[in-house]
């Protein structure tokens, strides 16, 4: 699941959740490890014979979700070690998960609509948004169930 969380002034820094069946992991994704992946997937899509466009539009693709995906292929202790901002909350300890529908922000051809996500465990409290997603939300309701909290 993509995360942001407000880092000061309109710019966020970027994370992912990571769900298992044990453990929620927080990953922190770096500039450098975008940029780097939206350089392969341009990359690819000129290796494919894609015009400017094309590799244009792959890697908008990729900037918008697809650099969640490398954590599919890597373990958890990989992931975890990766950077030193990355950390688990194991599933026991999350009491709770609030999940508010927000309009984030509003242009003239667009309404961009986000999830307030708030994380409950016996440690602390994690705040993210993420976009309005019910995928989002039936993933994290498979694992955690009634501590799931719509608002």
């Amino acid at each position: 699941i993509p995360f942001r969380q407000m880092k000061s002034f309109g710019r966020y820094d970027a994370y992912v959740g990571v769900v298992t069946n044990y453990r929620l992991i927080i990953a922190r994704l770096t500039n450098q490890m975008i940029n780097e992946s939206m350089t392969m997937s341009r990359n690819e899509a000129k290796a494919q014979g894609r015009g400017y466009l094309g590799q244009i539009s792959r890697q908008m693709s990729e900037y918008s979700s697809g650099y969640t995906t490398r954590f599919l292929s890597m373990s958890p202790s990989s992931i975890l070690s990766e950077t030193p901002e990355n950390f688990e909350l194991g599933n026991g300890s999350i009491s709770e998960i609030r999940i508010r529908f927000s309009r984030s922000s509003q242009d003239e051809d667009c309404v961009k609509n986000e999830f307030d996500v708030e994380i409950f465990s016996g440690v602390a409290k994690h705040e993210f948004r993420t976009d309005e997603n019910e995928d989002y939300v039936s993933l994290l309701r498979s694992i955690y169930g009634e501590r799931i909290r719509r608002r």
